[in-house]
């Protein structure tokens, strides 16, 4: 087993642990950015798993999914694993794991055992990875600032003026035109909303 990273989780201020930085980690930035989910939690307590293999024989294991999450309308456990990793335990065992409608994964003993609580059970694989909100979220996570709205200087009425005499302002446009701003106060304007570039 890899060994476990940790991650500080602006938006919703923990550390969380996670085991792998290409499928995990960018789910967690998804998690921290998604309006719909209001917590999440790494490693969950283990759930029991029962299901009946293709031989017909009754089986049942311990699981620690990756993830449990809270929704604003549902909550269940998410499982985090590579498109390889998955197509390697469908061919192991396909009562286990399957790819479902519009090529999603599925594990049917986890949808069982979530369905009793009326909570849902995900695979979730790096096929479904945004790679270009993944880097937009690295590049702008330094500018984040959690529950202090950006302050009125005169720098900032110069960018605002800009942006408004100027309707679609590309951000080499607007650095150009504003000397002496720096580039971070523009960025933490634009999370700040008071902008949309």
């Amino acid at each position: 087993k890899k060994a476990p990273k940790f991650c500080c989780c602006l938006l919703f201020l923990c550390i969380t642990l996670f085991e792998s930085h290409k499928v995990e980690l960018p789910f967690i930035y998804e998690l921290e950015h998604d309006d719909d989910v209001l917590e999440f939690y790494d490693q969950p307590p283990q759930i029991k798993l029962t299901y009946q293999s293709e031989s017909g024989r009754n089986l049942g294991f311990f699981y620690t999914p990756d993830f449990f999450v809270i929704k604003t309308d549902s909550a269940g456990w998410v499982e985090c694993k590579t498109e390889k990793e998955l197509k390697n335990l469908a061919s192991k065992d396909s009562s286990r794991y399957l790819q479902g409608n519009e090529e999603r994964w599925r594990m049917p003993p986890g949808e069982e055992y979530a369905k009793q609580f009326g909570f849902f059970f995900r695979l979730w694989s790096d096929a479904e990875i945004d790679w270009i909100l993944q880097r937009n979220i690295i590049f702008l996570e330094d500018y984040y600032q959690i529950g202090q709205p950006a302050i009125r200087n005169s720098s900032t009425n110069v960018v605002l003026s800009l942006v408004s005499s100027q309707p679609g302002i590309t951000l080499s446009q607007l650095y150009h035109h504003a000397l002496g701003v720096m580039m971070k106060l523009i960025f933490s304007l634009q999370l700040s909303f008071f902008m949309s570039i």
